[in-house]
């Protein structure tokens, strides 16, 4: 076969994949019936999901020519499997708002056609993978929900005007993020390098405040405290998402 018959194969493939991705999100799909869910066989579909997304991830960054096949594979799958269960939670995931799974079933599958297409890094699927993560195990979602529990509260905190009261707020919602993004990131070492940096930035972007003194420090801290305290709330609904957490 050709080099511009592989890529002439491969756009028909991305293509598909991406018309009938978008026509699923209009579609007014059902849940599965309740009688017919086994979480089991659910479960370990998903798990094999994060498997092929895994296998794609590796073959993408190593350029292995059967990644092609590979794509055609996860896209099939994961059309197929956003048809089978709709826009609403299967039966057993009661805690789990419709909303939510709406959101994080479109979440996905943008992070899949961006892993598909190649417009990001491949680490980037991390976080798909991680999706599937909380829905092939059910101690997975409970675990993190607990986790998510404590970050939602101290987010909801007043952050307050003094540089005092904005560094408790950041050191509180920096060791909820840490705690969370601990639970469900062990797995993944990129997302930990990514976990880490984005602690670091918080970090040494308040340290700046903190060394400065008088009316450049309360000016400093003005512009800073909102540009942190967004980054963090950002990152929250991010995990939010991902976690299926409303």
């Amino acid at each position: 076969m050709t080099l511009r018959a592989k890529a002439n194969d491969r756009s028909v493939v991305l293509w598909l994949f991406l018309f009938v991705f978008a026509l699923c999100c209009k579609m007014p799909l059902n849940a599965c019936d309740a009688g017919d869910f086994v979480y089991e066989e659910f479960g370990l579909r998903c798990q094999n999901i994060g498997i092929m997304i895994k296998n794609l991830q590796a073959a993408l960054k190593m350029n292995m020519p059967n990644s092609v096949q590979m794509r055609a594979n996860i896209s099939n799958e994961w059309v197929s499997f956003y048809l089978s269960h709709g826009e609403e939670p299967p039966a057993s995931f009661t805690k789990v708002l419709p909303e939510i799974w709406k959101e994080t079933m479109t979440f996905a599958g943008q992070k899949i056609t961006d892993l598909v297409f190649e417009r990001t890094h491949p680490d980037e699927a991390d976080e798909v993978c991680i999706v599937f993560d909380m829905l092939a195990l059910e101690k997975n979602m409970s675990s993190a929900h607990e986790a998510m529990n404590s970050w939602k509260s101290e987010s909801q905190k007043e952050v307050g005007e003094s540089v005092a009261s904005v560094t408790k707020w950041l050191g509180q919602n920096l060791n909820a993020y840490i705690e969370v993004s601990g639970v469900v990131a062990k797995n993944y070492p990129a997302y930990e390098s990514r976990r880490a940096n984005f602690i670091n930035s918080i970090k040494m972007e308040w340290q700046e405040v903190l060394k400065a003194s008088g009316d450049v420090q309360e000016v400093l801290a003005k512009f800073t405290t909102s540009r942190l305290v967004n980054k963090i709330l950002l990152e929250y609904n991010r995990f939010k998402i991902m976690l299926f957490y409303r």
